[in-house]
């Protein structure tokens, strides 16, 4: 047996001792907890370290745990010098960017091809030049939070959790409040904030309203970061590989053989439809949010049930009991939408003509894989798998 064969298999040995506490079959919950903790507690290894040995383990049985040997050992794998020189510009210019990150950059800016460049490898770079976190600690004496230069450039809205206060219509029923608040980003100034009896888009709509009117139009209200988020989900997150599961999820997802339960659009609408009760006065109509509806004339002096999407009043179901009439005829609509909704703005991401951002780069790779994405819908009516 060769001297690196013993040697792996020394390995796997000692990493196998490590985790059979936990392998014991039938082990209660409480007494597995127990062993986890006191191995932890030695300070070997990592929690996510233990999870993937065990995991190792049961996928492949006792060669899981022997140490790796790199397929590429003996060759070359120096980094060329002017894409050291980009990393650590990247790293510099944003000491909070991690290796994966400068690398997604150097990638969206073709400088780099994909997977070319090894993780450990650059920060083994970066490391020796001080720029990794541990060194970066050392040599910088601080650094400021983010924020916008200016007043009204970006607020930031929070609800939190307010005390139990009497029901006002049922002084005997407790309910919970909650704060919503908008925060001017440059100058911290708290907009507007207000306690409400529940957490919903009108009493967010109603928060920011009055912000609005108490210190005038922000640029943006965290869309930035929403953009931002959409991007790094399905352009990096998605797409690189799982630390837990070894695999990227969007191909975890391809290769699950559970199949997603779908429905019609029709019922998705359905089910997500808002209710509103109404009597129907004495010439057959009802109004709803300002417009005027017309309704059969059978339901006259009679309470109705009225089904509707709060973005289109043009459509109201209407139902009395358990059967549904024809639909109630607008006869004058003054507003398309409930008046506790508004219409969302399209979100854009500006390109940058000097450079791209790591988000920046994660938006071009999620657009590339939803190009190649079908889109698919239920048939009308039924629910279908994939």
């Amino acid at each position: 047996m060769s001297e690196e064969k013993y040697t792996q298999q020394d390995t796997a040995l000692k990493r196998f001792a490590l985790i059979a506490p936990l392998l014991e079959p039938d082990l209660e919950a409480a007494e597995k907890r127990r062993r986890r903790n006191e191995i932890l507690a030695r300070g070997e290894i990592s929690s996510r370290t233990l999870r993937r040995y065990i995991q190792l383990y049961r996928q492949q049985g006792l060669s899981g745990l022997m140490s790796k040997v790199r397929s590429d050992q003996g060759n070359s794998r120096a980094i060329a010098p002017e894409i050291i020189r980009e990393a650590v510009k990247l790293k510099t210019e944003l000491p909070e960017r991690s290796v994966s990150q400068v690398i997604e950059i150097l990638e969206g800016e073709q400088k780099t091809r994909p997977g070319e460049l090894a993780r450990s490898t650059l920060n083994r770079h970066l490391s020796r030049l001080g720029l990794t976190k541990p060194e970066a600690n050392q040599t910088l004496p601080g650094h400021r939070r983010f924020q916008k230069g200016e007043r009204n450039r970006l607020w930031q809205a929070d609800i939190k959790y307010g005390p139990y206060l009497p029901h006002p219509e049922n002084p005997k029923r407790k309910v919970r409040t909650y704060l919503v608040a908008f925060i001017d980003d440059a100058t911290r100034l708290l907009c507007h904030g207000e306690f409400y009896l529940d957490q919903r888009l009108p009493a967010l709509e109603d928060a920011f309203r009055k912000a609005i009117l108490k210190r005038g139009v922000p640029d943006a209200v965290i869309e930035e970061l929403n953009c931002a988020l959409a991007a790094w989900l399905d352009g990096y997150y998605h797409l690189r590989v799982h630390g837990g599961t070894g695999e990227p999820p969007k191909v975890r997802l391809a290769a699950s053989q559970r199949q997603p339960r779908r429905i019609s659009f029709t019922e998705l609408m359905d089910i997500f439809l808002w209710e509103e009760k109404r009597k129907v006065d004495k010439t057959g109509c009802i109004k709803v949010d300002g417009n005027l509806y017309e309704v059969d004339l059978e339901l006259v002096g009679q309470k109705v049930l009225l089904r509707y999407d709060p973005f289109d009043l043009s459509s109201i179901q209407v139902w009395c009991g358990k059967k549904q009439y024809a639909d109630a005829i607008p006869l004058n609509l003054v507003r398309s939408r409930d008046r506790r909704v508004k219409p969302e703005e399209p979100q854009k991401v500006a390109p940058d003509t000097e450079g791209i951002s790591f988000f920046q780069a994660a938006e071009y790779k999620r657009k590339e894989s939803l190009a190649g994405e079908p889109l698919t819908y239920a048939p009308k009516g039924g629910n279908i798998h994939d």
